[in-house]
């Protein structure tokens, strides 16, 4: 029973990443665009004003200049647009890599949901209340901040 049901292709939001989340290996074949004595790469902040906060405290701290590249996904939780505002600004000037959160709010209606992927056949008891937020702020995003 359970082998049929992991057969039968997941379609609901949430539960798989839509083709235009994906790279062509080719985007990779080029020369390094970073180089960088001190590199902090910051995976997942999830619009954690705190965490951006520290994370630049701790780069003044270093004894030279550090390089800041965000893994993707720098906004979710920041659902206020005080808080949005300030995670914007504070990655600006920094590298960063659009993750599914960015997407979701750069992209016209994707029926991703949040883009969260899960695994087949797990129940992810908060898919909609994670489907609600990335609603909430792709309509903070688009309307405060134009995306």
């Amino acid at each position: 029973m359970a082998a049929r049901l992991a057969s039968v292709p997941e379609t609901r939001p949430g539960r798989i990443c839509p083709l235009s989340y994906r790279y062509s290996p080719r985007v990779f074949d080029r020369a390094a665009e970073i180089v960088a004595d001190t590199l902090y790469v910051a995976g997942g902040l999830y619009g954690n004003v705190e965490a951006l906060d520290a994370l630049a405290a701790m780069a003044l701290r270093e004894r030279g200049p550090v390089t800041l590249v965000f893994n993707g996904d720098f906004h979710w939780f920041d659902v206020e647009a005080a808080d949005f505002r300030a995670i914007a600004e504070g990655v600006e000037p920094h590298w960063k890599l659009r993750g599914n959160v960015e997407t979701e709010i750069a992209s016209e209606e994707s029926g991703a949901g949040c883009g969260c992927a899960r695994v087949s056949g797990t129940a992810p008891p908060s898919s909609g209340l994670q489907h609600a937020l990335c609603r909430h702020f792709v309509t903070v995003a688009r309307h405060e901040f134009a995306f």
